[in-house]
């Protein structure tokens, strides 16, 4: 795995390396999962610019962007704009004046894979803490650099082998089944979902995504390759039929949505459910877990294909149905065949603790 790690103070003078950035690129160093560590600790605000705007970090697998930027400097944050395939790691100080939830939402906003929290500790020494965009802690608060550096770079390891399929626009109209039904629930469940999650301000990513295949004169979509996602980042609190994105698995094996909006980013994920299991109609996906309902062993994150087998190892029948499943350090996931078999569930959901504190085992299966 090559790194970049970024930080430091970057103003117009020659700025000012971190001792901090120094340790944790020497514990680097030490990981035999990582081959290489390209350091920028301090510098010209030019350098930074270059390495932000000009693809000079393209050779990475994990880019470590802790940069320090003077306030009357631009701050160079949209790395995932000019590397979107790589994965990112930020980092937040927090000395006790921001809650936990603000946390999350600064690491959705800068669409990082990972975030470390520095808070100051005893006698002023730092204590860093690892957690991913859901709330799902990594490494619990430590002094121990050593220790941080060791769950930072088993969890890039994995993520780096998440597979994810993206999906394409393809031009025609799909009309969208009357499922007022099935609409009115899930907006019933949002209010739901926002009660027990209490998102940040301007948060919607964090109640869900729902889809539905049609039963209703159309028997091709009974063989799960037509399914309707509701929109990417839509409140489902306000959804309305217009919500949902009619979604198409092509003879290429590539997904197409039609219309102006992208489905949710687990569209891949429900697709494949939905040809895995026949019997099933419906699902609601949520970041809140549902009370006695089994866990999967592996916390797979937001659109990463490998939660379709961890689901298939639970519930092996491919007759299955009306069935719900935590999906650990992420939410849950109900797969139905009738919307009254969705509302058999509805008193069974509860908060997931955030922070989620992962423990090794997690990461490592």
């Amino acid at each position: 795995m090559k790194i970049y790690l970024v930080g430091g103070t970057f103003d117009e003078k020659r700025g000012k390396a971190s001792g901090l950035i120094a340790k944790i690129y020497w514990a680097l160093k030490e990981q035999a999962q990582v081959a290489d560590v390209q350091l920028y600790n301090g510098g010209h605000i030019e350098t930074l610019r270059k390495l932000h705007d000009e693809n000079l970090m393209e050779d990475a697998d994990a880019i470590m962007w802790f940069a320090n930027v003077p306030n009357e400097f631009e701050k160079y944050r949209d790395i995932k704009k000019h590397y979107p395939r790589k994965l990112l790691v930020t980092s937040k100080r927090n000395h006790d004046e921001y809650k936990f939830n603000y946390l999350v939402n600064h690491a959705l906003g800068l669409k990082a894979n990972l975030v470390i929290e520095f808070s100051r500790g005893e006698e002023g020494r730092f204590q860093t803490r690892l957690f991913d965009p859901l709330g799902a802690v990594w490494v619990d608060r430590t002094y121990d650099i050593q220790v941080l550096v060791e769950g930072l770079v088993e969890r890039l390891a994995y993520l780096k082998t998440v597979k994810r399929i993206g999906t394409r626009y393809k031009e025609g109209v799909i009309a969208i089944p009357n499922e007022s039904e099935f609409v009115s629930l899930v907006k019933q469940l949002s209010d739901r979902f926002h009660d027990l999650i209490h998102p940040a301000e301007g948060v919607t990513r964090f109640l869900g995504n729902a889809s539905f295949r049609c039963r209703h004169g159309f028997p091709s979509f009974r063989h799960g390759d037509k399914i309707f996602v509701s929109r990417r980042n839509i409140d489902k609190r306000n959804l309305g039929l217009d919500g949902f994105v009619p979604v198409q698995k092509g003879k290429d094996g590539k997904i197409y949505y039609y219309g102006e909006y992208k489905p949710s980013v687990d569209t891949p994920i429900q697709l494949a459910l939905y040809e895995s299991y026949q019997n099933v109609n419906y699902m609601v996906h949520s970041h809140v877990y549902i009370e006695d309902a089994p866990f999967t062993e592996v916390a797979v994150p937001c659109g990463g294909l490998q939660e379709v087998k961890e689901i298939q190892k639970i519930f092996p029948d491919r007759t299955t149905t009306n069935v719900a499943i935590n999906l650990i350090g992420h939410g849950s996931l109900i797969l139905a065949n009738s919307v009254q078999d969705i509302e058999g569930f509805l008193d069974r959901y509860i908060s997931r603790p955030i922070p989620e504190v992962m423990n090794s085992m997690v990461m490592k299966c």
